[in-house]
């Protein structure tokens, strides 16, 4: 579709590492709304709309890249392991029964 393979579109060398930061950076932005809440989700103690949304994506970078990759690890350390949390405070809402 791009003319070129999947794995040779993903910024390399200081180019993704710089690429990362600003993942990170954004993330962190994310982090600042739970940050203010005073529970697990942004508006506390129970889960809103936004929480499905951001754990959703959560989700899909853990799938993506799966649990034993490095991008996978680095997320869920990052902001004292914020994004493994927000999956746990969700995960009666992970499975259709």
């Amino acid at each position: 579709m791009f003319g070129r393979l999947l794995e040779d579109l993903v910024p390399q060398g200081d180019q993704g590492e710089a690429e990362w930061a600003k993942f990170k950076a954004g993330l962190g932005r994310v982090d600042g709304w739970y940050a203010k809440s005073d529970g697990p989700f942004l508006l506390g103690s129970a889960p809103s709309w936004a929480d499905f949304v951001v754990a959703s994506h959560v989700i899909l970078w853990r799938n993506v890249w799966g649990q034993e990759i490095k991008q996978w690890k680095d997320i869920s350390s990052w902001h004292g392991g914020r994004w493994d949390a927000l999956l746990e405070h969700l995960k009666d809402y992970q499975q259709v029964v």
